[in-house]
């Protein structure tokens, strides 16, 4: 049984996934559509949930590869913190220098607390430069945020990802990793999740759109966790990007996320987090594997 660990995880993530996803499209026109609401409440936690059924059927007692001592590696701590942070507002300049009739200087202050779950109806303009520092600031600081992505994370990265790279090499495991994750968010993203439905083809443009996004992003988490053992990490720029990549679309006159932005989600507002997994893809091959499996 343990040498199908693989198999097994993935089978079960995808039952829970799908299978919440073909009950939710088959409830579409009701008014509430709970199986909806529960696969976007529990999404995070799936992956936890699937790795202990997991251990439990193959009888796995290894090591999970999560620690919360961070600041045992400074500079990739830092790392995880910053560097996300940079390339998601890098994007969405990018993305309004050639968009820029959708760009929208008048950030009323109850839109951008919006982000944070907060309802004002307070319309006070405020600076992009401003907002922007804010939501870095508590993208850094918001511990409680990295720490709900850790339950995907310790899934992904922390289960799945080093048994892919014992079977696979660091490579393809990194990539196939990142395409798996990407596919198991396909359910939800096909009812609008991250996308708008407006979008070209939707909603099986935005699924290959977010598939493409998690292999990026993948690539990024992935090397960090193999590179330190710990997967807290990977989860420390999931939450980066969850909380910063939904202030590129404050912007946004028209407030739709589209295949090419703003939000990091779309091809230009990823584009330097591509140039970031691309760099670490290279250098993923000479890697210590440090994960237990």
């Amino acid at each position: 049984m343990k040498k199908n660990r693989i198999f097994i995880y993935t089978t079960i993530i995808y039952i829970i996934c799908f299978g919440l996803g073909i009950i939710a499209l088959l409830n579409k026109d009701s008014q509430d559509n709970i199986a909806y609401e529960l696969l976007t409440t529990i999404f995070t936690i799936i992956p936890l949930i699937t790795v202990f059924i997991t251990r439990k059927i193959t009888g796995d007692n290894s090591k999970f590869n999560v620690s919360l001592k961070v600041w045992k590696d400074v500079k990739m701590w830092l790392f995880c913190l910053i560097i996300p942070n940079v390339a998601i507002i890098l994007g969405a300049i990018v993305y309004y220098l050639f968009m820029s009739n959708d760009f929208n200087n008048n950030l009323v202050l109850a839109d951008f607390l919006s982000i944070f779950g907060l309802t004002s109806n307070d319309s006070t303009i405020i600076s992009p430069f401003i907002a922007i520092l804010i939501t870095i600031i508590l993208s850094i600081l918001l511990i409680p945020i990295h720490l709900l992505e850790l339950g995907e994370e310790i899934g992904w990265r922390g289960y799945l990802l080093p048994l892919q790279v014992k079977k696979y090499g660091t490579k393809k495991a990194i990539l196939l990793n990142g395409l798996l994750w990407g596919i198991a968010h396909a359910p939800i993203i096909y009812f609008g999740f991250n996308y708008s439905l407006n979008n070209y083809l939707a909603p099986y443009s935005n699924i290959v759109m977010m598939i493409i996004f998690c292999i990026v992003v993948g690539i990024i988490e992935s090397y960090v966790t193999i590179k330190t053992g710990n997967c807290m990490y990977a989860a420390i720029i999931h939450g980066v990007i969850n909380i910063t990549g939904e202030i590129p679309i404050c912007f946004s006159i028209l407030k739709e996320s589209t295949l090419l932005g703003p939000n990091p989600s779309g091809l230009i507002g990823m584009i330097f987090l591509i140039f970031i997994a691309i760099y670490l893809f290279i250098k993923s091959g000479k890697l210590e594997n440090k994960l237990n499996c």
